[in-house]
């Protein structure tokens, strides 16, 4: 009793007959024949071929790793031929085939799909502060990272980290003409790091009760063509309050394992109980003969 168990992974997908879902040209070549709205995009292993088509489509561009790497290997907002000669040798570090897609402006947003009935939305905006008129920077960072919700930057057990005042972090200050002791004007909110990593001090905001109805029935229909029980739906907006239909809109990628952390522990807005239904459907499934949830 009161002893404390932690978990590799989520036991929600064995024995599911579902594509592997992280080769990520495979999954959008997928959602693209059954209407599903992607960023246009293509696949490549000639960094040649890739650039020139960069060309053509315009930019800004996005350019990733086929599979994995946590956006460790990303480059967003590519607006160049040297920013893209870069982009491609940083993704090419990871593995040696990636994407080149359109940049689509708004913002992340995670939708977890469990039972294939279930669905959790979060956004996942990048570290950030927001000016009070008499604080530094430096200081409303370090009262942000004292709140009770965030651990150490490599912190295992944690879901919200701490700022880091690294290099990359004054960097991305002196882009925007600023230091660690410059004073933001009251209500003046800027972003701090480049990334959507939790690792760099995301903010994780829950969004799963003014989500728009299509919106939610899209990542509904995306686990029902995946054939799976358990899918996370990385898709950018404008606003998930609208619907889809009616907005610029894309679905990056599907994570076959989400970290459903996310939805469980957020920084704004009330904890959504998606560990409890992956537990009920797990227990219900081990009574027999596995059967996908309807």
């Amino acid at each position: 009793k009161g002893k404390r168990y932690y978990y590799e992974g989520i036991p929600l997908t064995i024995n599911q007959k579902c594509l592997e879902t992280d080769d990520k040209i495979k999954i959008k070549t997928l959602l693209y024949e059954n209407n599903i709205p992607i960023a246009p995009g293509k696949f490549f292993t000639d960094p040649k071929k890739a650039i020139d088509f960069g060309k053509k489509t315009g930019y800004p561009l996005v350019v990733k790793p086929n599979t994995g790497s946590l956006s460790h290997h990303l480059t967003c907002f590519i607006n160049s031929e040297e920013e893209l000669r870069k982009a491609i040798k940083i993704s090419k570090i990871y593995r040696p085939d990636f994407i080149v897609e359109r940049y689509i402006e708004g913002n992340l947003y995670r939708a977890t799909v469990t039972g294939r009935k279930h669905v959790f939305i979060c956004q996942k905006d990048k570290a950030n502060i927001v000016g009070n008129g008499f604080s530094s920077i430096e200081e409303l960072i370090k009262i942000k990272n004292n709140g009770k919700k965030r651990g150490e930057i490599h912190q295992m057990n944690t879901t919200l980290h701490k700022i880091p005042i690294d290099d990359a972090l004054k960097r991305n200050l002196k882009t925007q003409g600023l230091n660690l002791k410059s004073i933001l004007p009251k209500g003046k909110k800027i972003y701090l790091q480049d990334k959507f990593i939790l690792s760099q001090g995301c903010d994780i905001i829950n969004c799963s009760e003014d989500a728009h109805l299509d919106n939610k029935n899209l990542f509904l229909k995306i686990a029902n063509i995946l054939e799976t029980d358990l899918a996370g739906i990385d898709f950018i907006c404008g606003n998930i309050n609208k619907s889809y239909k009616n907005q610029e809109t894309a679905v990056l990628e599907i994570n076959s394992l989400p970290y459903i952390d996310m939805h469980q522990y957020p920084s704004h807005g009330k904890p959504d109980p998606v560990a409890e239904i992956v537990w009920d459907i797990v227990l219900n499934n081990l009574d027999g003969e596995y059967k996908p949830q309807k």
